[in-house]
């Protein structure tokens, strides 16, 4: 399918040239593929013994001379990351002596620490690796903008690979170790000037998007912007918006028909003969992928409209893909329920300050809406759940809420819920499901 880009745009054609500053960077250049390591310190290292069986909290690149060194830059927010726990685990001790994995974060010492003991509680095994906390070195030699990010030291201390988590195998480890460089895609990650609230791609996403009063636009795949969805909350005096980067076409639906109910995609029925178009299917490289079938889609709509910017969005799909039929309907299903088991109102807050928190094994809310923690367990936690969640409690307004929990397991899940009188079912009924059809004479 041919790239489409559609723009139109009303503008003021007035520019404004501005300087902007740059970020801080640390004076030591970032290093490619084949650069030689500096011997540096790494600081802020728990659970780790040098050499002699020592425990030691720091140590030096030459340390691992003679061993393959992988850093794996992770965060306890990243769902992939906590997924490649296990998995480098168990290659650390199959080639022990060999290869050592180094787990690299940002976050503090006592965030690590808080959710490595909430994940030993809900595992069997505790992870066997080390962690780097607090840091900024490594991340300044290797800069990085998505999670998570690896980088293969070789024996002689020079930069490998740098790649993402689908690289982290057995059979790449066995080439490195043989001085038999594996095939290894390298993972790009480079990071461009970018501003969620100014147009996309207009005056280099500069100044000059400021006097945009309306234009709706599709592009291609655009490489450097991480994938994802903006569409703030209507206010009569900002432009309403709607965008998404590298989208697939399902993607682009479900956000489409948002106003009309949360079709994940265990609430989607596609019959299509494109299915292989509409959505990812691990049949391929995912990246080749969507750099083939992603779009980018943005609206921007004047200040004060009182009209549905979802209509807009129907409209220009319509426009763009013809051979596609959209439809609501109701269908009789099982789903997971989310009720009350009393009348008795456990999660009422009274006042700020607004907290939210959230990672696999726990979540805590305060002062925030009832809807969002549905949205969370319904966009997040059970994203990949084949039944659809339901909200059926009729709560509304701000919420307290704190649950110790493995967050994607029911049974888990529903120990903590009992404690604010809440369950989820499973049940049988009537939900609204999307379904994605050939329009006819179109295929």
């Amino acid at each position: 399918m041919k790239k489409i880009i559609l723009n139109i745009v009303l503008a003021v054609l007035c520019l404004n040239f501005a300087a902007h500053a740059q970020d801080k960077t640390p004076n030591i250049a970032a290093l490619k593929i084949g650069d030689k390591v500096p011997d540096i310190t790494i600081s802020n290292i728990l659970n780790y013994k040098d050499v002699s069986g020592k425990p030691t909290a720091s140590a030096k690149i030459s340390d691992f001379k003679g061993k393959l060194l992988i850093l794996d830059f992770w965060a306890t927010w990243c769902s992939p990351c906590i997924a490649m726990i296990p998995k480098m685990d168990s290659l650390q001790k199959e080639f022990a002596g060999k290869v050592q994995f180094l787990p690299v974060s940002y976050q503090s010492e006592k965030d690590i620490k808080s959710f490595l003991a909430r994940r030993q509680k809900k595992v069997s095994e505790p992870s066997v690796l080390p962690e780097v906390v607090n840091d900024f070195s490594l991340k300044s030699l290797f800069p990085h903008n998505t999670l998570p990010h690896y980088v293969w030291i070789d024996a002689s201390g020079k930069v490998a690979g740098i790649t993402g988590y689908e690289t982290v195998n057995k059979a790449n480890i066995v080439k490195i170790l043989s001085d038999n460089q594996p095939e290894m895609p390298e993972k790009s990650d480079f990071k461009i000037p970018y501003n969620r609230d100014e147009a996309l791609f207009v005056g280099n996403n500069g100044g000059s998007g400021k006097n945009i009063i309306y234009h709706s636009m599709l592009t291609g795949y655009a490489n450097g912007i991480s994938p994802g969805t903006y569409t703030p909350l209507p206010d009569s005096n900002k432009n309403q918006r709607i965008r998404v980067i590298n989208g697939e076409i399902l993607s682009l639906f479900q956000l489409a028909y948002r106003d009309l109910g949360r079709f994940n995609r265990n609430r989607i029925e596609v019959k299509s003969k494109d299915s292989l178009i509409l959505s990812y299917h691990f049949k391929e490289p995912e990246l080749e992928w969507f750099k083939k079938h992603s779009y980018c889609y943005d609206l921007l709509l004047p200040p004060g409209m009182t009209v549905n910017k979802y209509n807009y969005f129907r409209d220009d799909l319509q426009r763009i893909f013809p051979g596609y039929e959209v439809k609501i309907e109701q269908q009789v299903r099982h789903y997971l329920a989310l009720q009350r088991t009393s009348d008795i109102n456990k999660l009422r807050s009274l006042n700020g300050p607004q907290i939210w928190k959230q990672d696999q094994y726990g979540l805590t809310m305060h002062y925030q809406n009832w809807k969002m923690f549905y949205w969370t367990l319904d966009d997040y936690f059970f994203q990949k759940s084949p039944l659809p969640i339901i909200d059926e409690t009729g709560l509304k307004g701000a919420i307290d809420i704190e649950l110790n929990a493995d967050m994607s397991n029911i049974n888990s899940l529903n120990n903590a819920l009992k404690n604010y009188d809440l369950k989820i079912v499973e049940k049988l009924g009537s939900i609204a499901i999307m379904v994605i059809s050939d329009r006819p004479d179109t295929h």
